[in-house]
């Protein structure tokens, strides 16, 4: 058959089998209001050539020759060279189809299940799905995850202030059409934590999840296994929000008491390419196994008694019916969990202890250089930090690449998170802080 673009009589034709006088009354019940009344295109077309050459001109304006001290999330972190060129240039992983056909599939699914049991090994718990799109989102997850488990028509969900507030505005979202009642607990002022007090039973409604991060959206390092042990108290089960690379440093979410585990999956190396590359880790006690969102693989047998990969406990995927299914979302992204997870094995315990010390000497480094601005910022509260620190400044800093937490706490102006990778010099250290000096004598 011919690939052309239809005619005007076989869309007449179309139009009137279902019943339309002309093609545009399929559009009738869009409000006037919303329909686009002027051509697209602003200007008429140009040339390849112009189009390059603008967008050239453009990318010449972008600045690359200071660094980027950005995190809350997403982090600049050292990309190895190794498994770009193995595995993120690899068209053998570019696939947008489930691997249901396991016979087919062995490669993918091994990675797959290679990655699971690393998040496992990370967070000290049982079971790890093979990714959700982000952190925001397996957050919500495992709130649901909780909800389902447990035995009530609706209930209460705590989370602390201190907790992303990208994160908390997904979670409103998913619990605006549940019988869940979202409470944010305020964090300590002049210190930045969360006080394993303030989470009391609710006289409304049953409490079902606590949700704490550590670190921090202010880098605080939170006392994690006094928050556990306060949502269990409560009849609740505990969300630990963590960031991958401060776990070779910091207490595993399964020592430390924690129902469920999830992270922003970024910074296992992967490289920010403005919006992305995202990923949702999500891990769980086994008591949990069969409530878990997203994909599962596990090894079995194959007709031959080797070992195989598959798709297992398949109650979330696309062919299981609506009201069995344990999440709306039947999907992953495999490519980012294959390359997390021969992350973790490439660097190895010593490799992540490595990244997560580098950083935090940075920022050790950057807090002795700030003792001697004083008169310009200082840490904005007094608790302990691995590799981000909220500091308080005398004067805007709007015009560096640190994170305005004004945006979002309209209690704390002229504060802003600083982070530090293993990326950053102390050459980049230094600047910073000549930086922070210069806006002072302004």
């Amino acid at each position: 058959m011919g690939f052309v673009p239809h005619t005007d009589s076989e869309m007449e034709s179309m139009a009137r089998s279902i019943g339309l006088s002309q093609p545009e009354d399929v559009f009738a019940e869009i409000p006037k209001h919303l329909l686009c009344s002027r051509p697209l295109l602003g200007r008429s077309a140009r040339s390849q050539n112009g189009i390059l050459a603008e967008g050239s001109a453009l990318a010449r304006k972008t600045r690359l020759d200071r660094p980027t001290f950005l995190g809350a999330g997403f982090y600049d972190r050292m990309v190895p060279p190794a498994l770009v060129e193995t595995i993120l240039r690899r068209t053998d992983y570019y696939s947008a189809y489930t691997p249901y056909q396991a016979e087919a599939s062995q490669g993918i699914l091994q990675g797959l299940f290679e990655y699971q049991r690393a998040i496992c090994a990370l967070t000290g718990l049982d079971v790890a799905n093979a990714s959700l799109y982000d952190g925001a989102t397996a957050l919500a997850e495992a709130v649901l995850c909780l909800f389902g488990a447990s035995e009530h028509k609706s209930g209460t969900v705590y989370a602390s202030t201190a907790v992303h507030p990208h994160y908390r505005a997904v979670l409103r979202t998913y619990l605006s059409d549940l019988p869940l009642r979202l409470v944010e607990i305020p964090f300590v002022s002049g210190e930045g934590r969360t006080n394993p007090e303030m989470f009391r039973p609710d006289d409304r409604s049953p409490v079902i999840a606590v949700i704490a991060q550590n670190p921090n959206l202010f880098g605080v390092i939170e006392d994690m296994r006094s928050l556990a042990a306060a949502a269990h108290t409560i009849g609740a089960g505990f969300v630990h929000i963590f960031e991958p690379a401060s776990l070779s440093v910091l207490a595993a979410p399964g020592e430390v008491g924690a129902d469920i585990a999830v992270a922003e999956g970024q910074s296992l190396g992967l490289p920010m390419v403005y919006g992305g590359l995202a990923l949702g880790v999500f891990a769980a006690r086994e008591k949990y196994l069969r409530r878990l969102p997203g994909r599962l693989v596990g090894k079995t047998l194959d007709a031959l008694g080797q070992e195989a990969y598959c798709l297992t406990l398949q109650t979330r995927e696309q062919h299981i019916r609506r009201e069995k299914a344990t999440s709306n979302i039947c999907t992953n992204h495999t490519l980012c969990a294959i390359y997390a997870g021969a992350y973790v094995r490439l660097l190895g315990a010593a490799g992540l202890r490595a990244v997560a010390e580098t950083s935090a000497a940075r920022m050790e480094q950057f807090l002795d250089g700030l003792r001697r601005l004083d008169r310009v910022a200082g840490p904005a509260f007094g608790s302990a930090s691995l590799f981000e620190v909220a500091i308080r400044a005398k004067c805007k800093l709007d015009h560096l690449p640190v994170l305005d937490l004004h945006k979002y706490y309209s209690d704390l102006p002229h504060t802003y998170l600083v982070s530090f990778t293993e990326r950053r010099t102390e050459s980049d250290v230094e600047w910073l802080l000549s930086e922070i000096e210069k806006s002072g004598n302004r």
